[in-house]
């Protein structure tokens, strides 16, 4: 039993997923294609992102990617980027601007593009369960996220930053249950489960972006801790409906959102916001 044990939940978790293939595919249309390491930056983002729910299992095991040739066809539009020469017509240069910097790192992105076209789910039939092609393996000198986190030191301190896209999915998620634990939202939560569901699963997929990419949540500890006290309010309450045959299973699901919301506690303690909008 864990956090994604639901369909209910699954079909949240596909909320995101589709959100994320959403952003890989605007980047890679032509309208946005663009010789410069902005664009580059954009596309490696989502796609580190696309890694790491499959390397971390988020969901049932990562990004659904219909078929291999989605991702032949990434690599199409990407690739002759990485690998041309041009001046970035830029006032903020980046690492990837630089044609050096771009040899040089060359395996790894060729490297991400057969792992995920091996790892792609194929519509095609296959008669033989054991025909998948084994999975390419990532360079271990990349650890993720590689190319989609920065550091940087200013007056000996080290700042870390990410992409555009990474903070705008770490907010959805923070929406998404502050949404939910609105009082509102207090009758449906506790009627349809959404306590148990949904929202354990924002938690836990934003604790695990904020940890991995060492992002604040925008919030401080003493929001998640309310969050917490709610959600699990709201489990008491519908359980008060439920049968005595189903005490074991409750009392398994209230230990497992109760340890997601301390995680998510820890990280918030870890990194907390600078200017906090919740006061």
């Amino acid at each position: 039993m864990g956090i994604y044990d639901s369909d209910t939940v699954m079909d949240y978790i596909d909320t995101i997923e589709n959100r994320i293939k959403r952003e890989i595919e605007y980047w890679m249309t032509p309208e946005q294609v663009a010789p410069n390491g902005w664009w580059l930056a954009q596309v490696l983002a989502v796609i580190e992102i696309i890694l790491l729910f499959e390397q971390h299992k988020v969901g049932l095991g990562g990004i659904t990617i219909e078929s291999e040739t989605t991702v032949q066809r990434w690599r199409k539009t990407f690739m002759p980027i990485w690998d041309s020469e041009w001046k970035a017509d830029t006032n903020y240069p980046v690492a990837l601007d630089t044609f050096t910097y771009r040899q040089q790192h060359r395996p790894a992105i060729e490297a991400m593009f057969n792992h995920l076209e091996t790892t792609t789910y194929s519509w095609k039939d296959r008669t033989d369960s054991n025909s998948d092609p084994e999975s390419t393996p990532l360079l271990p000198d990349y650890p993720l996220p590689y190319f989609s986190i920065r550091r940087e030191s200013h007056n000996d301190r080290e700042t870390v930053t990410v992409e555009r896209f990474t903070n705008d999915l770490i907010e959805q998620l923070v929406k998404d249950i502050i949404y939910w634990l609105s009082p509102e939202k207090r009758g449906e939560t506790i009627a349809f489960f959404v306590a148990r569901e949904e929202i354990p699963a924002a938690a836990e997929t934003l604790g695990f972006i904020c940890e991995i990419y060492e992002q604040d949540l925008g919030v401080n500890e003493q929001i998640v801790c309310n969050w917490r006290d709610i959600t699990l309010e709201r489990i008491r309450e519908s359980d008060n409906d439920m049968t005595i045959s189903w005490e074991a299973t409750i009392d398994e699901q209230y230990k497992i959102i109760k340890a997601t919301f301390d995680r998510l506690e820890t990280v918030a303690h870890k990194y907390p916001p600078e200017n906090f909008w919740d006061e």
